[in-house]
């Protein structure tokens, strides 16, 4: 094999273990700021908890059907909760696109049309 050939052949494989290393360093990264355990987001009370709390309720003097409606009421708060929250995180689907559509169009209706730009010209 030449010398040229082999320094060659060796800078490949320096640049090619260089880029792997690289890219596993993003994917890993990605991962890191992504993984579940990374944020640490409350989460509402599940229905496993919810005999406890009903039992040191019980001797508050709710009858049964007030506990019912107490848990029923509780819940539909925290469905409102989490949908309020659910809508502060992400924007609505149209949010945005409405000022930049109306910029596009603008610039397109702005820009002379070849037909008329070559009517011009003679």
């Amino acid at each position: 094999m030449s010398p040229e050939l082999q320094a060659v052949l060796e800078i490949a494989a320096a640049g090619s273990t260089l880029l792997f290393a690289a890219l596993a360093g993003l994917i890993g990264l990605m991962y890191v700021l992504t993984a579940p355990w990374s944020t640490r987001r409350p989460t509402l009370r599940t229905e496993a908890a919810r005999p406890a709390l009903d039992d040191a309720r019980s001797g508050s003097g709710f009858g049964p059907e007030d506990r019912a409606e107490r848990a029923r009421r509780e819940r539909a708060v925290a469905l409102a909760v989490a949908v309020a929250r659910a809508e502060l995180e992400r924007p609505a689907a149209g949010e945005g696109s409405t000022e930049w559509r109306r910029a596009h169009r603008t610039r397109l209706m702005d820009r002379p049309s070849t037909r008329a730009a070559s009517r011009r010209g003679r």
